[in-house]
């Protein structure tokens, strides 16, 4: 088993406040042939206050190329990533060379070579530190790298891994695109890097991880991912998955459970990716959740929106510094993305 040693978080330059949204509206609107109102209700309904962006949002209004776009997602990932990365070490009093593996997630530019190359040489990390890029995964790929990180820590128990989530949806927006998803989604999406360290054991309190279990649902390939064209990314969201969510959670979740001859009534937290309000909903409704147990993803979902993959790893950070859960307590993190598939963990709260 592993332990979710630490989770640092990176905010990028932008901060984008409700009211900076708000005033946005009304010139989008204007250019995708829409009321104002229209966008302030999808804007009230969707419970971001605040995001944050590598652009000022007078930046992302501007036309731009797909090559100007995705140059700038890799000079923002780097630059971000390797923040993120030295504060997660420094503050857990470890060195670049002490790691053993990065897993880097993303799904919202394209590189090649992939973050990690650049990441290894700038931090001077060994040169023999084994690399698993993760990038079309979406918003499941922070719980899917956590997984990874855990096998890995199983099969090789004196390892040291990192996983670091760079997303920067707001390079994905398009003002020509009036599709109703990307509207929804230039919303409720913000930009985040988070890094995680797994390792066997650990001096702090958090989450040992105990299982995993990934589930791919039959005939979605299209409920969700990205389009790509000459103009850059498309979103791909499709109106029926929270209902996909709603009907099938308890059943995935159960069944899990169940092979560790547990139940929803002895989970005490968990930490859900904030894909939306209706989506948040539909869990608690299905699993059963008592308010509390949630706290922290919708006050990522508030003060952050949703940052696809990094977001569950904002969720533990918040978790871990405010809403810790007591001692031998059981709970499960869980996350969707394209395929459509689910990503959950068992953990155990120790300190």
């Amino acid at each position: 088993m592993s332990r979710l040693i630490h989770v640092s978080t990176v905010q990028p330059d932008h901060k984008l406040e409700l009211e900076d949204v708000r005033r946005s509206a009304v010139f989008i609107a204007q250019r995708w042939g829409m009321k104002p109102e229209v966008l302030h209700r999808i804007i009230a309904n969707a419970k971001v206050e605040v995001r944050y962006s590598v652009l000022s949002i007078d930046q992302l209004l501007m036309d731009r190329t797909f090559k100007e776009a995705n140059d700038l997602f890799i000079e923002k990932s780097v630059e971000l990533g390797e923040k993120a990365i030295r504060k997660c070490l420094d503050q857990t009093g470890l060195g670049p060379r002490d790691i053993d593996m990065l897993i880097t997630v993303s799904c919202t530019g394209f590189m090649i070579p992939s973050m990690d190359a650049f990441l290894i040489e700038r931090l001077g990390m060994r040169r023999d530190c084994k690399r698993l890029p993760i990038t079309e995964l979406g918003c499941a790929a922070g719980a899917v790298g956590l997984s990874r990180a855990h096998e890995y820590v199983k099969a090789f128990p004196a390892a040291r891994v990192l996983v670091l989530a760079v997303e920067l949806p707001t390079l994905t927006f398009q003002i020509r695109d009036v599709n109703m998803a990307h509207v929804v989604s230039s919303i409720i999406f913000g930009d985040g890097v988070a890094c995680a360290l797994v390792a066997k054991e650990s001096p702090t309190p958090g989450p040992r991880i105990l299982d995993t279990r990934s589930y791919l649902f039959p005939k979605s390939e299209r409920y969700m991912g990205f389009d790509v064209d000459s103009g850059g990314f498309h979103i791909v969201l499709d109106k029926c998955i929270p209902y996909v969510v709603r009907d099938t959670i308890a059943d995935l979740m159960d069944g899990f459970l169940k092979d560790h001859k547990m139940s929803r009534e002895d989970m005490r937290f968990y930490a859900l990716h904030p894909a939306g309000k209706k989506v948040l909903q539909y869990m608690e409704e299905r699993l059963e959740i008592k308010p509390y147990m949630t706290r922290s993803t919708w006050n990522v979902l508030r003060t952050n929106g949703n940052m696809s993959s990094a977001s569950i790893l904002y969720v533990l950070q918040d978790m871990m510094a405010h809403h810790a859960p007591q001692q031998g307590e059981y709970g499960a993190m869980l996350a969707f993305g394209p395929g459509f598939s689910a990503e959950m963990l068992l953990a155990r709260w120790e300190i």
